[in-house]
């Protein structure tokens, strides 16, 4: 046990240098060697995100999360975006010019202004993992090594990106303001509602109590504390 409550932290903490690699692969490969480099890039951009699921399936299975490993987790994540980004402009992938930048940057900017707000609540600089901003963060995901393959980023992409960043980032707004203690990893006011309603139904109820145990029923916490113990 000892161990394995470092293991997600050290993920979280390798995906920040993997991620620079992508930079610099972009800068030293994709001009005299775009085969090599598209390849290299696919499979980093692979265990960049099998380690963004096992760092948090490990502190979960294990019950080891902690607060700094959820910061370590969002900066992970934020510095896939940035160095990924800067990826794509050293390879020369065509982003849809000012047009797409200026789009995109309304995204960023409120993003930022959450950020701001953390900090002035709570004094944490941190970014919240809510449902609907890790949906956005897999497309978005699930989509960078076609953005390399194809050399291009469509701009209808760029623009529904931006509109799920900011749905994020409205629903972030609205949750920081009705928080009296930080939660990282709150599931948001919107997934509340939906999750309220999704508790006792059919099939997909079921999926979610088996997926999010805790969330959906926080006395499970108290009974494994109490199993623990007694053992």
């Amino acid at each position: 046990m000892r161990i394995v409550k470092y293991i997600p932290n050290a993920l979280s903490i390798s995906r920040m240098f993997l991620a620079i690699g992508l930079l610099l692969f972009a800068l030293f490969l994709s001009k005299d060697y775009k085969i090599l480099f598209k390849v290299l890039f696919t499979v980093v951009y692979l265990i960049i995100g099998l380690t963004d699921y096992l760092d948090g399936k490990i502190a979960r299975k294990y019950h080891v999360e902690s607060s700094i490993g959820s910061r370590l987790d969002a900066l992970g994540d934020s510095m896939l975006f940035v160095f990924g980004f800067f990826a794509l402009l050293a390879a020369k992938v065509d982003l849809g010019g000012w047009r797409s930048i200026s789009v995109l940057g309304i995204a960023v900017l409120y993003k930022a202004a959450n950020v701001l707000l953390t900090y002035a609540r709570f004094k944490l600089f941190n970014m919240m993992h809510t449902w609907l901003s890790k949906l956005v963060f897999n497309t978005l995901y699930m989509c960078g090594p076609l953005f390399i393959i194809m050399e291009e980023v469509p701009f209808w992409f760029v623009v529904g990106i931006t509109a799920g960043i900011c749905l994020h980032c409205v629903e972030e707004t609205i949750t920081l303001l009705k928080m009296t203690e930080y939660d990282g990893d709150g599931k948001g006011v919107w997934t509340d509602a939906l999750l309220a309603r999704l508790k006792e139904s059919g099939r997909l109820g079921a999926l979610l109590k088996n997926r999010f145990p805790r969330e959906l029923n926080p006395s499970l916490e108290v009974d494994n504390a109490a199993d623990e113990v007694s053992a």
